[in-house]
């Protein structure tokens, strides 16, 4: 009897613990389309700025954080647009977007536009928005200064990981 009634509370705890889990990471998968979606209508975007920083700093749908800072930074509805955070944040997307499975690609592709010709189109609309910048401020250092950035080697942290984890 006694092992009877054992093994109903040890499915409920483990059917407990899988649903918890279920939704602790499906809230978390969640943030960064909360975060597009947020830059999509140009609503409260610091907020989506601190969606998108959340996501890094839990290790959730990196490419996809990585790609929506940088099209915040070259948003000209964002209180601070700034070309040479973008380009950094871009570098990052890729590097992450290049390393994920095809599985994964396809899937940031479906729900989050990100695939290899948005990230070029991205990154021709930073260098588009670093030259303006340096025209109508009639100084060649800002474009200069984005030359220089753009050519730095990735991130050790960056080069170093073949592999996205779980692979």
């Amino acid at each position: 009897m006694a092992n009877n009634k054992f093994i109903p509370h040890t499915k409920l705890r483990f059917f407990k613990i899988c649903l918890l889990g279920c939704l602790l990471s499906g809230s978390a998968f969640g943030q960064v389309s909360k975060g597009f979606k947020l830059l999509e209508k140009n609503q409260n975007l610091p907020q989506a700025e601190s969606i998108f920083k959340s996501s890094i700093a839990t290790d959730t749908d990196l490419a996809a954080a990585h790609y929506g800072l940088s099209l915040l930074y070259t948003n000209p509805a964002f209180n601070q647009p700034d070309p040479y955070e973008a380009f950094a944040q871009w570098r990052k997307a890729e590097s992450y977007w290049q390393q994920s499975p095809p599985s994964d690609q396809n899937r940031q592709a479906n729900k989050f536009n990100l695939s290899a010709a948005t990230l070029q189109n991205l990154r021709q609309n930073i260098t588009n928005q670093a030259f303006a910048q340096a025209q109508s401020e009639n100084s060649l250092a800002i474009y200069e200064r984005f030359l220089k950035f753009s050519r730095q080697p990735l991130p050790g942290c960056l080069r170093k990981r073949k592999k996205p984890p779980g692979s």
